[in-house]
């Protein structure tokens, strides 16, 4: 009887240990599934959140970016440095790569402040040749309008540069603009009668005769250095891929930095980037990180391409590149209560430059649809009537565009990047209009007025309005749409 009952208490010990033993792992399962819930959805936040600040690192950033896309590529592609004169000797070909850039003998240069105020001589106009230009600082803040329209008045001046907070002497003599950066360049476009061999030759020598140089060295200006970038392959358009990043980084660390920025600053720092320290990234940022800039280009695009521009005609398809606050802020996009930093960087995914008055040398038009509300596609056939007597003084022009890149179709015949007034052989109709074709082969016998398109790649039509008269933006005269044909 006694054995009986010790067999039994042993056996319900037994019983004890193992429904323990039981417990004790079910708990440790449930503690360790719970841990690693809770690691995986920790991970899954900075994930999402390292997505989230570098998606909108890439949104304020565009200006800049933008900028230094432009100074690189020059530096790169046409050996241009700090302090250099890039002019064309020819008018530009698709090879100079630059957002919605026109096929006009663009003049560039780029500078920094760093070690003192900088003069930049900028010729009077001649007979021959009219100049329309800016000078911008590294954002592309307009510091000042140049030549004919601009603050000169074509008659040319000693532009003085002043560093961020400068407190020295200022010479006379001087027009004078006052940077919030380090980094400036300047777009300008000798503009002349027409594309003859002659008249390149005019608007080039006209260009050798810019200078720039320190300040502190007017006394003895240093020879400054021109560099023709005629038919040199120069990319100097942003990438939107994981590389961006890197780019961030090196020109914020060249840059002064304003305080308004140090809030975006804190974030650029949680996900890698700051100021004098190295730039940190794994494998699996990067990943992030080119992700980021996908979605980001993709928001770019579509939001220049068809979300923010103001419809300018009633009932059709062209808008004004004149987009909400350009002209009000001086592109800058800050508002009395909020910064606009979507239609900035939009507006800085299409174009480079600014101006400090639109309009007044220039004005643009874009559409990127049909008459059918279609998206305009490289493997069909347009065509655009321009009706007789556009509204301008100097000329008119009408260019196609990648919508991935807002840059040249390349890899296209060179000198049939633009048709306009300047064409040569241009065909006129009876009225006087112009019917401009655009798709991948010219229709028969309208090799002059035809603009090739790639199979498998949209494009939009940027048109441009040189020496802009009123009937432009009181619309007494208008644009057509895009019409498709077979």
């Amino acid at each position: 009887m006694r054995s009986k009952t010790i067999m039994k208490v042993t056996t319900i010990n037994k019983c004890n240990k193992l429904l323990h033993a039981l417990m004790a792992c079910l708990l440790l399962s449930i503690t360790f599934s719970v841990g690693y819930c809770q690691a995986a959805a920790a991970t899954d936040t900075e994930t999402r959140l390292k997505h989230s600040r570098a998606f909108e690192s890439i949104i304020w950033s565009v200006p800049l970016m933008n900028y230094k896309a432009i100074r690189d590529g020059l530096k790169k592609g046409a050996g241009v440095g700090y302090g250099d004169v890039a002019y064309h000797s020819k008018i530009q070909s698709w090879k100079f790569e630059i957002p919605t850039g026109n096929a006009v003998p663009y003049v560039l240069a780029y500078w920094t402040l760093k070690d003192g105020p900088l003069v930049i001589e900028i010729p009077k106009e001649t007979k021959d040749v009219s100049l329309f230009g800016v000078m911008m600082d590294s954002w592309q803040r307009p510091l000042g309008d140049v030549g004919g329209r601009g603050r000169d008045g074509g008659r040319g001046a000693k532009y003085l540069l002043l560093p961020p907070n400068y407190r020295g002497d200022l010479p006379e003599g001087h027009l004078v603009l006052k940077q919030k950066t380090y980094e400036g360049y300047f777009l300008l476009r000798p503009l002349t009668a027409d594309n003859s061999a002659a008249s390149m030759k005019k608007q080039a020598d006209w260009a050798k005769q810019i200078k720039i140089y320190p300040l502190a060295k007017s006394d003895k200006p240093p020879k400054t250095k021109h560099i023709d970038a005629y038919g040199k392959r120069v990319h100097a358009i942003v990438d939107y891929d994981a590389s961006y990043f890197e780019g961030l980084h090196e020109i914020l660390g060249q840059e002064y930095l304003e305080e308004k920025d140090l809030a975006i600053l804190g974030i650029l720092e949680s996900i890698g980037i700051r100021k004098d320290a190295p730039f940190k990234a794994d494998k699996a940022d990067m990943k992030i990180f080119a992700a980021a800039a996908k979605e980001a280009h993709a928001y770019l695009r579509d939001g220049f391409l068809a979300k923010l521009g103001p419809v300018f005609y009633k009932g059709k398809k062209w808008f004004s590149l004149n987009l909400p606050g350009s002209v009000t802020t001086e592109f800058s996009y800050v508002h009395p209560t909020y910064v606009d930093l979507d239609t900035r960087a939009a507006m800085y995914f299409g174009v480079f430059s600014s101006a400090e008055r639109l309009g007044a040398a220039t004005y643009y038009l874009l559409s990127s649809k049909d008459s059918a509300g279609k998206w305009l596609d490289g493997g069909e056939n347009y065509k655009l009537n321009v009706p007789a007597n556009v509204p301008v003084s100097q000329f008119w022009s009408v260019i196609a565009h990648d919508n991935e890149t807002a840059s040249w179709i390349t890899d296209i015949p060179e000198g049939k990047e633009m048709v306009g007034s300047l064409t040569e052989g241009l065909k006129k109709n009876k009225d006087g209009s112009v019917d401009v074709y655009f798709g991948p082969k010219a229709p028969k016998g309208e090799s002059v007025n035809w603009l090739p398109t790639v199979k498998g790649k949209r494009f939009f039509l940027l048109f441009r309005f040189y020496g802009t008269k009123p009937a432009v933006f009181d619309q007494s005269w208008q644009l057509n749409d895009v019409q498709k044909v077979k």
